[in-house]
């Protein structure tokens, strides 16, 4: 399924340990089946993660962070497991996050994925500790716009 050009999209990724496991790694979502990576030229103005499983492991050491290839935290910052409990709502700008967030000037900033496939993909990082639960729905909002007539 391919985005319409002209149309904004809800893109949903999703990352379930008992699915695609808890390792420290980088984790491509839109490469899972029924997934696909974001368009060329799309204009991402927002990310939401809802946490719908409580991240742990078992020494209260794992982080996630949320991005693309090339800038795996680049949606979200490392976020500690304590703060990823269920139900939690992360919205772009609430962790520091290049692609979303203007540290400089504190302030939203739109992400444009080139044509170079690694900036395209989104991604969870797994860091610090090996995870061993949770589910983290990643919900990505953004345009793509048509073609000059």
């Amino acid at each position: 399924m391919a985005f319409a050009k002209g149309d904004v999209h809800y893109a949903e990724y999703v990352w379930d340990f008992a699915e695609d496991g808890g390792a420290v790694s980088t984790i491509d979502l839109s490469a899972k089946d029924g997934y696909e990576a974001l368009p060329e030229g799309a204009l991402v103005y927002d990310v939401y993660a809802v946490v719908e499983t409580e991240v742990d492991s078992a020494a209260d050491g794992a982080s996630v962070s949320i991005g693309t290839a090339t800038d795996v935290d680049g949606f979200y910052a490392a976020t500690g497991e304590a703060s990823l409990g269920a139900n939690t709502v992360l919205r772009a700008g609430e962790t520091a996050a290049a692609l979303l967030w203007d540290d400089t000037n504190d302030h939203l900033t739109l992400y444009r994925p080139g044509s170079t496939a690694n900036n395209q993909k989104v991604v969870v990082a797994i860091s610090g500790e090996a995870a061993t639960a949770g589910k983290i729905r990643v919900i990505v909002c953004f345009y793509h716009p048509r073609e000059n007539p």
